[in-house]
Parts: structure tokens; sequence; C-alpha cells
């Protein structure tokens, strides 16, 4: 128990710099509120809904490959959201 709450706790929502290049950070269940719009999915929804966004025909059998892509798709709509909100201060 003790070693997964030290890796929840790396797991901050925000962004840091790593040899000047920019590293985001998200927490699961703000993955799955961004793919799913339920931050409790499963990863089975996860996937199917990875492949519906995408248009994949079959969803990436690695199941870190499912979770980069849905780490991907969070961190568009992440970007966008942070941009919008940007330009309306």
């Amino acid at each position: 128990m003790e070693s997964k709450q030290k890796a929840g706790s790396s797991w901050g929502a925000g962004a840091e710099e790593w040899n000047s290049l920019p590293v985001f950070r998200y927490l699961p269940a703000q993955v799955k509120q961004q793919v799913t719009d339920y931050g409790g999915s499963s990863k089975e929804q996860v996937q199917q809904l990875v492949m519906m966004q995408l248009g994949l025909a079959d969803f990436p059998h690695a199941e870190d490959a499912a979770d980069a892509l849905a780490v991907a798709i969070c961190h568009i709509y992440q970007s966008n959201f942070n941009r919008r909100l940007m330009a309306s201060m």
C-alpha cells in the first residue's frame, strides 16, 4: 500500500520542465474524465472510446499503447481548454 501511495502522490496535475521540455502529468481520473466524460470509467470503457474517437477498427493490443493514446487525447482536450481560458482573460 505504501508504494501505491508514493506512486499516486507523484502524479499530481500540472506541468513541469524536463531538459527544457514541458512535462504534463494527469491523474488517471482526469484522463478518464476527458476521454469518457466519467472519471470512474473502466479500462475497457476508456479503450472503447479511444477506438471511437480515433476511428480505429480494433483497440491497440498493448495496454500501454491504449493508455498512451488516452493520455494524448486528454492532453489535446486540456490544452484546448487552457488556450481558450487564457484567451478569455
